[in-house]
């Protein structure tokens, strides 16, 4: 289900290490890349924690809105973080 990203984008380390601090056994994360050619945040990463406690325990069809903004559709699935190492596959 990943797709190739735009660019070389990783988490930044501040991001990457609250991820490491906020994710249980059962749990990772996923990562969503802007692929809107007209926005601005072209190429800009989300994340959204997936598995036991969550809000989603798998992998959304596509990434949700949030109760203010409506960029989801904007969003494509691009793969799992690897929390040792920020890869995204």
């Amino acid at each position: 289900m990943s797709r190739t990203i735009l660019g070389t984008e990783k988490p930044e380390p501040q991001a990457l290490a609250q991820m490491r601090e906020r994710t249980e056994e059962g749990q990772s994360w996923s990562a969503w890349q802007c692929v809107d050619m007209s926005s601005a945040d072209l190429g800009r990463l989300q994340f959204i924690k997936i598995g036991r406690g969550c809000t989603f325990t798998e992998v959304p069809s596509r990434c949700p809105d949030t109760p203010t903004a409506g960029f989801g559709w904007r969003y494509t699935y691009v793969g799992n973080v690897n929390l040792d190492t920020g890869e995204i596959a």
